[in-house]
């Protein structure tokens, strides 16, 4: 519900000095070069067919394991 607080708590994972404003820009940034798209499966129409099976081989089992094959 509250990006920046997600972007807060994963720049203070590695002890990245944030504030407030910070944290809401870097969100904001995060939402305009890739918007969040919720449609379940989306990932495997907007790859190409190269990408999709690098993709799979480094995270396939993954993917499996959380039933999004």
């Amino acid at each position: 519900m509250d990006p920046s607080s997600v972007v807060a708590a994963l720049l203070d994972f590695p002890g990245v000095f944030s504030t407030q404003k910070i944290t809401q820009n870097c969100a904001d940034m995060a939402w305009d070069i890739s918007q969040l798209d919720l449609e379940h499966g989306v990932w495997e129409t907007t790859f190409y067919d190269e990408a999709n099976l690098l993709f799979l081989r480094h995270s396939g089992e993954l993917i499996k394991l959380l039933n999004y094959d």
